[in-house]
């Protein structure tokens, strides 16, 4: 084969490989990426929540709120379904952002979905009945361990003890501790973090997931700025009241 068709052929295997998707995409996306596609115009809510493939709820009834040109927040199925449906102190929401990211692995996370956690963090505060701020928690699990290939940071509520179950290791004053005061900063120190505590213990995984939480002081006092605990285990059902009290069987939901 000559110079010319030898540069013709890498060429063309070039731009095959660049159009193959990313690792993530190749697999099933699953709904919420139906969704982010079918929510990304605000200003067309027909196609979005009155679409009967897709049972969108919003999180928060004011789409001012729960939606914008970036993000949107909704109901996980466990929050509509029965029996969870009646319980009022139940609350599990999914932020979605509307651009394609897979999930925590994805390179593209912080160019676009590192508003993800403000976003949030923005609709919790904003629920009903109000919710405490030292009992939100914000979760995103591990990519080994979710069921959809497109990003979605769980909403949910803190479980009563979970503080106490957070690895030593990430601690306040610990080696991994790791504390933010701009929630847009949340990626960049889940990374910091879980370096951190693979040098510490080399045989944990590439990846984690992470949860972020207000910061409180040794008595459990809120101080300024939030926590944030990665794990390779899954934050959603360790740390979260991810699910009812009268829930029962296998999990449901996203």
């Amino acid at each position: 084969m000559g110079t010319w068709a030898c540069g013709v052929l890498a060429l063309l295997l070039a731009a095959a490989a660049g159009a193959q998707p990313r690792g993530c995409e190749a697999r099933q996306s699953g709904a919420l990426w139906s969704i982010a596609q079918a929510c990304r115009d605000p200003g067309d809510p027909a196609r979005c929540l009155q679409n009967p493939s897709l049972p969108v709820q919003l999180l928060v009834d004011d789409a001012r709120v729960s939606w914008n040109d970036r993000y949107i927040a909704i109901k996980d199925l466990k929050m509509t379904r029965p029996p969870c449906d009646r319980d009022a102190d139940f609350f599990h929401g999914l932020a979605i952002p509307l651009a394609r990211v897979c999930g925590v692995e994805d390179d593209r996370r912080q160019s676009a979905a590192g508003g993800v956690w403000a976003f949030a963090w923005s609709v919790a505060r904003r629920l009903e009945p109000p919710v405490d701020e030292d009992d939100i928690a914000l979760a995103v699990e591990p990519p080994y361990l979710r069921s959809q290939n497109q990003l979605h940071v769980h909403i949910v509520r803190l479980l009563d003890a979970a503080r106490a179950r957070f690895p030593r290791d990430e601690a306040p004053g610990a080696a991994c501790a790791e504390h933010v005061d701009d929630l847009r900063e949340v990626w960049t120190a889940a990374d910091r973090q879980w370096a951190c505590r693979r040098r510490l213990s080399p045989e944990l995984p590439r990846w984690y997931g992470a949860l972020v939480v207000r910061e409180t002081d040794g008595g459990g006092a809120l101080v300024p700025g939030y926590r944030v605990v990665t794990d390779d285990a899954s934050v959603e059902l360790l740390y979260t009241r991810a699910r009812c009290r009268a829930a029962r069987g296998p999990r449901s939901g996203i």
